[in-house]
């Protein structure tokens, strides 16, 4: 697999997973506009302000976007934690093709092949 491909496997599971706590969000969003709509009813039979419940759903709200925000930055810094540099992938590759050479080597020198010198006819 090329380093390129690998890129792109990473960065397709990232944003999977950026999405996905995306739509958990929207969901908490609708969920806080809910409890809000309810809170707002019996605030009005309980005879609170309106201004209070808006303050209230606002700062949910804002809460609600900082987590998110911070749930973001933690997946950044994962990735950018464990990204693999150019020079060791380049270095890992080299590494592998010397030793599938030293198999290949080994292998054609064997002597049942039928071009070894010591090889049966």
């Amino acid at each position: 697999m090329d380093y390129q491909a690998a890129f792109n496997i990473a960065f397709l599971g990232f944003c999977a997973a950026v999405s996905m706590i995306i739509a958990n969000i929207n969901k908490r969003i609708d969920e806080a506009k809910t409890a809000g709509v309810e809170a707002s009813k019996s605030a009005k039979d309980e005879g609170l302000s309106m201004s209070l419940m808006a303050k209230a759903a606002a700062s949910e709200a804002e809460a609600l976007a900082i987590r998110a925000l911070d749930t973001i930055n933690q997946h950044k810094l994962h990735v950018a934690e464990n990204y693999t540099s150019l020079k060791r992938l380049e270095a890992l590759e080299a590494a592998l093709f010397k030793k599938l050479d030293t198999i290949e080597g080994k292998l054609d020198m064997k002597a049942d092949k039928p071009n070894h010198p010591a090889g049966h006819d």
